[in-house]
């Protein structure tokens, strides 16, 4: 399969399956052989298509009124917008020429037929613009690709120009960013730079994951707001600690380094085959006070006494919004009523940990998300804790991921 065709093939799987971006990518490009250059193509192909989605269907609506498609048909026209609006290095031609044989090697000439005719007719007619739209909030939706509802939701929580900036910076690519190993080095690698956080550095060119100083266990993939979590649970060494939500294992890894590698660190997830993910981490970093189990983070009042551990991490299973710009599926995948749901099993599970902590023992609370409801109005329905901190970060300014991080005393 070449790089346009890997790319349909991802996107179908995404955006009609629900399944994940950097898994189904990594799936398929391991599956068959690529050159770094193919890799890199359709890894474009797929970020910026899922990136762009709304906006390209908007130019897209007026020549496909009435017409029925299959979904593959749909992402093959997909990456052809794509290419065609926002890779000007490309030739149409060979855009146009791509996507025909495409369609008729998964489909037939009829349809390589009708997709040549929608993108000709596409090149051929003006563009139409998104100053049509006059409603502020849908223009912004389609402008940046973002649910309308998101968009409303950002803007009544925060303000419009807040929104405005977030939805921007979902579409602009990350840092690449990771964690020093403090058990292994406190020096900054060969091209790497000093990142804004204590112990975060930066690359500016290449894979983190493909360096020599990730597999020696000197550095980890991480955001800078994630790394801000273990710092204010602040471990200490010896100490006896639960992080109830660990998969895939970055927190906890961080957690353990703060330790000195000394105590006892539980890793729960309730996914028996990501414990292997947080496994196989702490091997490569040299961890091993790491114990890993199996339960969900509701029933472990259960396994565990109260007051059994000094710190505990609440890492909680939220909506994500904090992290589109990594994950851009996620503004197509959730919907608002999944929030609700999302909210009862936050409340449990932090009120499990209030539970197993001791007396005046420290629990933090972090999510992904900048949805409030899932962060400032959670922590201020507890009762017997003192809030020492807490921390929202938005994602606005485009140096981090939207985090929110809240550090609760047990009275």
């Amino acid at each position: 399969m070449n790089a346009r065709l890997q790319a349909v093939e991802a996107l179908q799987k995404i955006i009609f399956e629900g399944a994940y971006s950097n898994l189904t990518i990594h799936s398929i490009l391991s599956t068959h052989e690529s050159t770094t250059q193919e890799a890199g193509f359709m890894t474009e192909l797929v970020y910026g298509s899922l990136q762009r989605k709304l906006t390209i269907e908007y130019y897209f609506e007026p020549l496909l009124i009435g017409k029925k498609m299959k979904p593959w048909v749909e992402m093959v026209l997909l990456i052809s917008g794509y290419q065609l609006i926002y890779l000007s290095n490309i030739p149409h031609h060979a855009i146009l020429d791509e996507a025909a044989k495409i369609a008729h090697k998964k489909g037939n000439r009829q349809v390589a037929n009708f997709v040549t005719a929608i993108l000709r007719n596409f090149l051929r007619q003006e563009r139409r613009s998104v100053d049509e739209i006059t409603d502020k909030y849908k223009r912004l939706s389609i402008e940046t690709s973002h649910p309308l509802w998101i968009v409303k939701l950002l803007a009544k929580q925060y303000d419009f120009e807040t929104a405005q900036a977030i939805c921007v910076k979902n579409n602009e690519a990350p840092q690449k960013t990771g964690r020093l190993n403090s058990l292994k080095t406190t020096q900054i690698p060969n091209g790497f730079e000093v990142g804004h956080v204590p112990g975060s550095v930066i690359l500016t060119q290449g894979n983190i994951g493909s360096r020599p100083e990730y597999k020696q266990g000197l550095v980890s993939i991480q955001d800078e707001a994630s790394m801000q979590v273990a710092p204010m649970l602040d471990p200490k060494p010896g100490e006896r600690i639960l992080d109830m939500c660990a998969a895939p294992g970055g927190k906890s890894c961080h957690i353990a380094e703060y330790m000195q590698n000394k105590g006892v660190l539980i890793a729960n997830d309730v996914h028996e085959h990501k414990l292997t993910l947080i496994e196989n981490q702490a091997q490569r970093l040299g961890i091993t006070i790491i114990q890993t189990v199996c339960h969900d983070a509701i029933t472990l009042g259960n396994t565990y006494a109260q007051g059994s551990f000094d710190r505990i991490l609440v890492d909680a299973p939220c909506s994500g919004l904090g992290v589109i710009r990594r994950k851009p599926e996620i503004r197509y995948n959730i919907q608002p009523s999944d929030l609700d749901a999302l909210i009862q099993i936050q409340q449990t599970i932090l009120q499990v940990a209030l539970q197993l902590v001791k007396p005046d023992g420290i629990v933090v609370y972090s999510t992904c998300t900048i949805n409030k409801k899932e962060n400032e109005k959670q922590i201020a329905h507890l009762s017997g804790v003192r809030i020492l901190e807490q921390k929202q970060l938005s994602g606005s300014d485009g140096m981090t991921d939207g985090f929110y991080i809240a550090k609760l005393q047990r009275l």
